[in-house]
């Protein structure tokens, strides 16, 4: 798994659905782990044994939050690059990352 998740929005490369419905899709369910980091925790639960616990808490360790970014947070800034407010935008990745740099 990448040490964070990105969000490289091209100002008009794409139609506002195709973005959104993603991120729609995940922003609906916040309880649930977005799709990477919940493939993420199988492969660690498949090649470790670990728990699905054990291996969430290893990814939340690994952030200086101590914690895996929401699907919700995504979706928030995916709703600022759609407004007025990151007209001046473009091209940009946007790391939403809870402070990893690497």
């Amino acid at each position: 798994m990448p040490g964070f998740l990105a969000l490289a929005f091209f100002a008009g490369a794409l139609p506002t659905a195709v973005v959104l419905q993603p991120v729609a899709n995940m922003y609906s369910r916040p309880s649930a782990d977005a799709d990477v980091v919940s493939q993420a925790i199988d492969n660690v639960v498949a090649r470790t044994g670990r728990t699905r616990e054990e291996a969430r808490a290893y990814f939340a360790s690994q952030n200086p939050q101590q914690r895996v970014v929401q699907p919700g947070e995504v979706a928030e800034a995916v709703l600022w690059l759609c407004g007025d407010g990151a007209a001046g935008v473009n091209g940009a990745a946007i790391p939403i990352s809870g402070g990893d740099v690497g």
